[in-house]
């Protein structure tokens, strides 16, 4: 069985579509890794005597000063941040008081301050939300929003501050909200599998494999696989080669900081308590069922189509599709259907956003993952038997 699979693993990667389409990712994720960790815009520190350090020095800069707060995220470290910035930068920290601008180019804690320290017409928000009965959240002896009254502290344990950059630019870059690597896993994994089965029919081949020993069991479950396999081994590789360029270019500071405490991610209201690593894993996890999901559900096209063009074409529009289908209505039933719509592979590699969806709010985002799951188990189990039954059922010649 295991050579059936290598063979059919071959033909697949011997295609070459398949091998432009690799080609293609791997020239893509070169330029996501030159946008995201070798030229992107926290590469850069200002130091308080105005010198300006660049690439892997300023990465480790920005990591000394985080070290300096390590640990509990409480009232009293961010007020001994905001002393250290207000010394250090005074003329950038009276910017963020007064009109809340904060340059790019100043290290990650002053940087990411801003957000704790009330901007210039903070009395008259508290006075006009008094007058219309609103609650604004309270602030301490300090001038910060304690993050209790912000309802973000879903962590047992107090939230830890610690280094995120590295962990926020590599989330974004591998299945965040903008154009990442997971999407281009999706395609890939579309193109190389579109002609497992319909390539077959093709090439008049399906006559000799369905009529072979195990030409109806082994020979389609060993195609099954293979497609499978095909996906895991391009997501796996993308990840790894994402883990060896952040990893060599800013180390692995802050993998233990709780993901609630990188603000560029903005997961603040995400009711599931992961440190940095384990959110990244989480998101490996999410692309990675994806992948295999969409192959096999291009294993059932592949299947049913009679050509290997019309296969490709309509695995292609069927995998996009569920990104334009939303409706944003507010009836139940459009609330149900933008939900299930979101726990497509499309729509759920975005796990910031698939974490930040209503029912997450609503319910908690263990059930957001859970409905992603049970979407993702339907579809695989469907989509197997589909193509099958429609392969091996297929009236050979016609």
């Amino acid at each position: 069985m295991l050579r059936m699979i290598g063979f059919e693993l071959q033909k697949i990667l011997g295609r070459g579509i398949t091998k432009g389409a690799i080609a293609a990712l791997l020239v893509s994720c070169l330029f996501l890794l030159q946008a995201f960790c070798w030229n992107n815009p926290y590469d850069t520190v200002r130091l308080p005597d105005g010198a300006i350090l660049s690439g892997r020095d300023a990465i480790a800069y920005n990591q000394s000063v985080a070290a300096r707060y390590e640990g509990d995220l409480t009232d009293e470290t961010l007020q001994q941040i905001a002393e250290d910035f207000a010394r250090e930068y005074p003329q950038d920290y009276q910017q963020v008081v007064q009109a809340s601008q904060v340059s790019s180019d100043l290290p990650a804690p002053y940087r990411y301050l801003s957000q704790f320290v009330p901007g210039p017409a903070y009395q008259q928000e508290i006075q006009r939300a008094q007058e219309a009965g609103i609650a604004i959240p309270s602030l301490t002896s300090a001038g910060l929003i304690r993050l209790q009254d912000l309802e973000i502290s879903f962590v047992e344990k107090p939230l830890q501050y610690g280094y995120g950059d590295s962990w926020s630019l590599f989330f974004q870059s591998f299945c965040g909200p903008a154009f990442s690597a997971a999407l281009l896993i999706l395609l890939v994994s579309v193109i190389g599998v579109s002609t497992l089965l319909a390539g077959e029919y093709d090439r008049g081949t399906d006559a000799l494999i369905l009529t072979t020993k195990y030409g109806k069991n082994r020979v389609i479950l060993a195609k099954l696989l293979a497609g499978i396999l095909f996906a895991t081994f391009l997501t796996a590789g993308v990840f790894l080669l994402f883990c060896a360029a952040f990893g060599l270019q800013f180390g692995v500071a802050g993998w233990s900081a709780d993901m609630q405490t990188v603000p560029w991610i903005s997961l603040f209201n995400v009711n599931i308590p992961l440190n940095n690593l384990e959110l990244l894993l989480l998101g490996f996890l999410i692309v990675w069922v994806s992948a295999v999901v969409s192959a096999v559900i291009t294993a059932m096209i592949s299947a049913l189509a009679k050509t290997s063009v019309a296969s490709l074409l309509i695995a292609i529009c069927l995998a996009i599709a569920p990104y334009f289908l939303h409706t944003n209505g507010e009836s139940p039933w459009c609330v149900c259907w933008d939900l299930w719509m979101w726990a497509w592979p499309i729509n759920a590699v975005n796990l910031q956003h698939l974490l930040r969806l209503p029912i997450a709010y609503n319910l908690g985002a263990y059930d957001t993952l859970l409905l992603f799951g049970g979407t993702a188990i339907i579809l695989f189990l469907l989509s197997v038997v589909i193509a099958y039954h429609a392969f091996r059922r297929h009236r050979i010649g016609g």
